[in-house]
């Protein structure tokens, strides 16, 4: 306080602005923020720029952006799997709980509305992984080509004798049709606890001289026994499924 009536009383120094001279420091920092997207929040930037966060993610994990993708991924194959494995465990005990013709129906009319959209999980989850992590789908379809191969088979198999079971009216037609739909359901049940087995594993890669990975092993190596007790595994498992929901 200045007591403006006093002449002896000291005088407050005039304020004088402070000039801060850019310093190599500030300037990048500047530099840096200019050309984030206003788009993007500051999590998803850090994450791009390969800078670890601990705000607003998980209750503060720290999570870069392939941790995030390979969570995404992890929870669009555990979604197929939970909302698929009453699929394939109902077509599995098709002919085992259902004795006719009209109880074979009314088992294939639960699947009706939502055998087909649940198949949508597997192929957001394949292109997921194909966009986050193009390596790894590579050296996946390559080396399981042949398990990848029967399961691609035994779905389009499926669907279509959900569809082509009503078309024709006679005994013998529908029911080569429902043997083919609890095939179709078993082997996809089967081997995708052998591929998953398989990758929680191990399984032997050699990387190439132009830097790709490859898989060394055959079809043969795939069928060892933990991988056939994981697909035993996830084919009771299915079956169980099924049968709940039954």
């Amino acid at each position: 306080f200045h007591d403006r009536s006093d002449p002896l009383a000291p005088r407050p120094a005039p304020w004088v602005p402070r000039v801060q001279w850019p310093t190599q420091r500030s300037t990048r920092l500047h530099q840096s923020r200019t050309w984030r997207p206003r788009w993007c929040c500051s999590w998803v930037w850090r994450c791009q720029r390969g800078r670890p966060t601990n705000d607003g993610v998980l209750g503060g994990v720290k999570m870069s952006f392939n941790s995030l993708w390979f969570t995404l991924i992890v929870v669009l194959w555990v979604g197929y799997f939970i909302l698929e494995g009453f699929d394939f465990g109902v077509g599995i005990l098709l002919n085992v709980v259902a004795k006719n013709q009209a109880e074979r129906r009314a088992v294939l009319t639960t699947l009706g509305p939502v055998w087909d959209g649940n198949e949508v999980w597997l192929l957001v989850a394949g292109g997921a992984t194909f966009a986050a992590f193009p390596n790894w789908y590579a050296t996946l379809f390559s080396g399981f080509y042949l398990p990848l191969f029967l399961i691609l088979i035994s779905l389009i198999v499926r669907g279509v004798a959900f569809e082509y079971r009503s078309k024709y009216g006679k005994t013998d037609w529908r029911n080569r049709w429902d043997v083919a739909i609890s095939v179709s359901s078993f082997i996809p049940a089967l081997l995708w606890g052998v591929a998953f087995a398989n990758i929680i594993k191990g399984v032997p890669l050699e990387k190439g001289s132009d830097g790709t990975i490859e898989y060394t092993g055959g079809f043969f190596n795939l069928l060892n026994p933990y991988a056939l007790l994981g697909g035993v595994t996830t084919l009771l498992l299915m079956i169980a499924h099924g049968g709940f929901f039954l």
